[in-house]
C-alpha cells in the first residue's frame, strides 16, 4: 500500500510579518524533497496583518511549489481582518482572493472548485500511489452555507479519502 507524506505548515503568520526568509527555506525544503512530499496543507493563518506587504511574502513562498507539489491554503482569522492587528472582524477576503485568485488556482493540476467564487473556501483532488484524495479547506469559521457545500463536494467524490483542512471549525467550548 501506497503511504502519502504530507507536510503541514500551520499558522505561517510570524514568517511572513517577521521572519520571510524562515518561510522561503521551509518551501525550499518542501521543493528539494519533492519526491517524497505528497502534498502540504497550509493550515491557516497565512498573514499576521492582512496587508499587501505580507501577502506578497505568501505569495512568494507558496508560489514556489506550483505545479510542483500539490498544496492547500487555508484562510484563519488574521487573513480576513479590516487593518493591522483586526482579526476576522469583516471576513475581508480581498487579498486573499487578490494574491491568490480563482484564473491562478485553476491553473494547477489538484485544484477543483471554489463556493462562492472565493478562494477561501476551495476544494482540491488529485492522486498518490493508489489513494484519490479530496482535500476541502473552508475559510476560518465557516458558514452554515459552506458547510453545506463542503457536504455537496464530499458527495460528489465518494471514492475519495477526505480531509477538511480549515483554521478553526469549533470554539473551545464546542461552539461553532
Amino acid at each position: 500500500m501506497h503511504s502519502a507524506k504530507l507536510v503541514l505548515l500551520p499558522e505561517t503568520q510570524t514568517y511572513a510579518g517577521k521572519f520571510p526568509h524562515i518561510l522561503d527555506l521551509k518551501l525550499i525544503w518542501i521543493l528539494n524533497n519533492k519526491q517524497q512530499v505528497s502534498f502540504v496543507l497550509q493550515q491557516g493563518d497565512l498573514t499576521q496583518n492582512n496587508n499587501h506587504r505580507e501577502w506578497t511574502i505568501v505569495e512568494n513562498a507558496f508560489t514556489k511549489l506550483n505545479n510542483k507539489v500539490p498544496c492547500v491554503l487555508a484562510a484563519g482569522n488574521p487573513d480576513l481582518g479590516s487593518a493591522d492587528g483586526k482579526f476576522a472582524d469583516t471576513r475581508n477576503t480581498a487579498l486573499f482572493n487578490t494574491y491568490f485568485p480563482i484564473t491562478m488556482m485553476q491553473m494547477l493540476p489538484s485544484f477543483a472548485g471554489v463556493a462562492e467564487n472565493n478562494t477561501e473556501n476551495a476544494y482540491y483532488v488529485f492522486k498518490t500511489g493508489k489513494i484519490k484524495w479530496l482535500v476541502i479547506t473552508p475559510g476560518f469559521g465557516p458558514r452554515n452555507s459552506i458547510l453545506k457545500w463542503a457536504d455537496s463536494v464530499v458527495k460528489k467524490y465518494p471514492s475519495h479519502t477526505v480531509i477538511i483542512n480549515t483554521r478553526s471549525y469549533m470554539c473551545s467550548d464546542s461552539t461553532r
